[in-house]
């Protein structure tokens, strides 16, 4: 098996300092020229795309050395378990942490020494083929930063990614998590999968802040950019951060383990109460995980459609908690006053989100004819409680979307 021209081996990424993102080929210039209108923005989305590319690829090389598949992934790939195993273990005793550019550095070198010329040719010709899958991908999202920072996707208030943005972001993560990986199908049960986590939650008793006259709005805009700013802090750079609307936010968590799940709900949580209420107290927040694996058939609506009814069973019985999706409960369909519980929480939350969108509409526009025909839509949202809760209660009644788990 002979590598190919195109592939970055070993000699040319110690010629450029061993950078990362010398292991991708950035889009050429052709290419650049059909998605760009000017020389100015090819520039600033072939750094982008580099940028990305740093970020990445540390992300697709490390797992061939994740100490679960090592054996798998040995005997896949027809090399030595025992090189893998001495890469791995020299690699850790380096003590970086892997996500640094450093590490990668590190890795061509630690392989250079702790292997055979054929282990270091397999290991790059299965990187490299990985690679090609996610130039797309890097590219995509290259883009949808450029956007990002021409306020397309971005909410002004917080500087976080909007209702459009985080659907925008879901999309790529989805065809990142999809890509093809280096175990056969029937192997996968041996492999620590990864998933992407679709979180979505709001800020427990916010109206009160709002509403509060020593408060109020100015109080209440400073800590909506405080979760923005502690959950970036504290998330990694390949997850995403999303305002939705008034005080729900979303949040796009990549490469995750089962067993992280649980170390990242309370990393969430934890970061949120250390943000102050300005009242003597912290914020708390409720609201739902949706775990999303490779293969899983799902669009962005269906999954925040059931992190939204996740979410709102939440604020009914587990008010201060993330749960994760589909929600542990069950409802009789007998039982009207549950029912009704569960449909005015779903639609109250549904209507606030709508109400949130035109809202930061009607936040980013100066044109009156505009303001007067938003102001009229969240008026007339307002008033629509009854009427869809009552269309909730016969989705119950149908046992329909999202109500099958939970009806019974």
């Amino acid at each position: 098996m002979e590598t190919k021209s195109s592939s970055i081996g070993m000699k040319e990424i110690r010629k450029a300092h061993l950078r990362p993102e010398t292991m991708i080929n950035p889009p050429s210039d052709e290419e650049l020229k059909k998605l760009c209108e000017d020389a100015d923005t090819c520039k600033r989305l072939r750094e982008k795309f580099m940028l990305i590319s740093a970020e990445i690829i540390p992300r697709i090389v490390f797992p061939l050395l994740d100490e679960q598949v090592e054996k798998r992934v040995a005997r896949r790939l027809g090399i030595d378990e025992n090189e893998l195993k001495r890469i791995r273990e020299a690699l850790l005793k380096n003590g970086a942490e892997y996500t640094e550019n450093e590490q990668v550095a590190n890795l061509i070198a630690i392989v250079e020494t702790q292997s055979s010329q054929e282990t270091q040719r397999v290991l790059l010709e299965v990187i490299n083929e990985q690679l090609k899958y996610f130039k797309s991908y890097i590219l995509d999202r290259a883009q949808l930063e450029l956007a990002l920072e021409e306020k397309q996707y971005r909410d002004q208030k917080t500087g976080a990614l909007n209702h459009k943005g985080i659907e925008k972001r879901f999309e790529l993560e989805f065809k990142k998590l999809n890509a093809p990986k280096t175990e056969a199908p029937e192997d996968r049960r041996e492999f620590q999968e990864k998933h992407m986590l679709l979180v979505e939650f709001d800020i427990n008793k916010f109206k009160l802040i709002n509403d509060d006259p020593r408060r109020g709005h100015s109080v209440g805009d400073r800590i909506l950019k405080e979760v923005v700013d502690m959950l970036t802090k504290t998330l990694r750079p390949t997850d995403a951060v999303a305002r939705k609307g008034g005080d729900e936010f979303s949040l796009i968590i990549t490469d995750v383990n089962e067993q992280d799940i649980k170390k990242i709900k309370e990393k969430i949580k934890h970061t949120i109460e250390l943000i102050s209420d300005r009242d003597k107290s912290y914020i708390s927040v409720t609201g739902s995980i949706k775990k999303i694996k490779q293969g899983d058939k799902i669009s962005y609506e269906q999954a925040s459609e059931e992190a939204d009814l996740t979410a709102s069973i939440a604020k009914i019985i587990y008010e201060g908690e993330l749960i994760e999706c589909p929600a542990d409960i069950k409802i009789s369909q007998t039982d009207g006053e549950k029912k009704v519980k569960l449909a005015r929480a779903i639609v109250a939350r549904k209507i606030k989100r709508e109400m949130s969108m035109y809202e930061q509409q009607l936040e980013n526009t100066e044109d009156a004819l505009e303001k007067k025909n938003l102001k009229e839509i969240i008026s007339l949202l307002q008033g629509r409680m009854n009427l869809d809760i009552q269309i909730e209660l016969i989705k119950m009644k149908r046992r329909e979307g999202v109500y099958a788990t939970i009806i019974e």
